[in-house]
């Protein structure tokens, strides 16, 4: 246990809100500590050597105003002095710890699923007693939680920013831009407001994402996207410009007729049967020689 123990408070140090404690070529461990008011700052740590508690606060109660742990810095000031010239020295390390593999989400054996995360390899590796080393294999990454996504696709915020997350690959997506990515499958109970920061991660937050908004060739207003707001200044229709949201609505029966394009109800007359004796003769038309789309555009722009 002590062991353990010790371990947890170095990694606070090495890694976690303790760091402005570490100290030159000495090993250090400790915790901080912060009251919910911010009335008080703590942290209690050691060395090989010594130990030292530092409270940071004011006579009566008053919100204590500074970007990190001060106390974490006042240990620093007072230790690193006293270990100057000391020999380097480790903390003990007991007989019979074997190296084992974990996963970092539920603390068990991991599976294939766990070096799919979406973050990357869920897989780290430690050192416990034998008698101490899980048996059963990760639940949280399995075949259920694993989706494919499209790279191509991120979900972004209202700010228009990657959220970390990724839209669902589809048939026309290409395969290279293809992932089997696994989620937590873990349903984590609200407590309050709070909300961590790894919820994006989960199975749950995931599953429902619309399909990928790159390869399928639908545009914000198709009915087959209806997960697709039409928004100020959305393309409908990539050969016209976006619409200015501060004009007017258009409407579509003003909008000029292109090149080829023709009013919804215009039927294009037959070609004529150069064997019909009927057909009328056109010879003093001055515009016979044109082709029924180029006659259609000349009384179109006279209109």
């Amino acid at each position: 246990t002590a062991y353990y123990m010790n371990q947890m408070l170095e990694s606070v140090v090495d890694y976690g809100t303790g760091t402005a404690a570490q100290l030159s070529g000495m090993p250090s461990a400790g915790k901080s500590g912060t009251t919910d008011n911010k009335y008080d700052r703590w942290f209690v740590g050691y060395t090989p050597y010594y130990t030292a508690a530092v409270w940071v606060g004011y006579e009566y109660d008053e919100r204590i105003n500074a970007p990190s742990n001060t106390a974490v810095k006042m240990w620093d000031k007072v230790m690193a002095p006293i270990h100057e010239g000391l020999p380097s020295a480790k903390f003990p390390k007991p007989n019979g710890l074997v190296s084992f593999s974990y996963c970092l989400d539920s603390g068990l054996l991991p599976s294939d699923a766990c070096g799919q995360d979406v973050r990357g390899s869920r897989v780290s590796s430690g050192k416990l007693f034998r008698d101490d080393v899980p048996t059963a294999y990760c639940t949280y990454h399995n075949e259920d939680s694993t989706i494919t996504i499209c790279v191509d696709s991120p979900v972004l915020n209202a700010s228009g920013e990657q959220t970390g997350q990724y839209h669902l690959g589809t048939d026309t997506c290409p395969e290279v831009s293809l992932r089997d990515q696994t989620y937590v499958d873990y349903i984590r109970e609200p407590i309050g407001n709070a909300k961590a920061a790894d919820d994006k991660y989960l199975y749950v937050n995931n599953k429902d994402l619309q399909p990928c908004l790159v390869h399928d060739g639908l545009l914000p207003g198709d009915p087959e996207a209806p997960w697709l707001p039409v928004l100020p200044g959305d393309i409908i229709d990539p050969s016209i410009p976006p619409i200015d949201p501060s004009l007017p609505p258009i409407n579509p029966d003003e909008i000029p007729l292109k090149p080829g394009e023709y009013p919804p109800d215009f039927v294009i007359p037959e070609a004529s049967d150069p064997t019909d004796t009927n057909t009328v003769d056109d010879s003093d038309d001055p515009h016979a020689d044109m082709t029924d789309e180029e006659r259609f555009n000349w009384f179109a722009g006279r209109s």
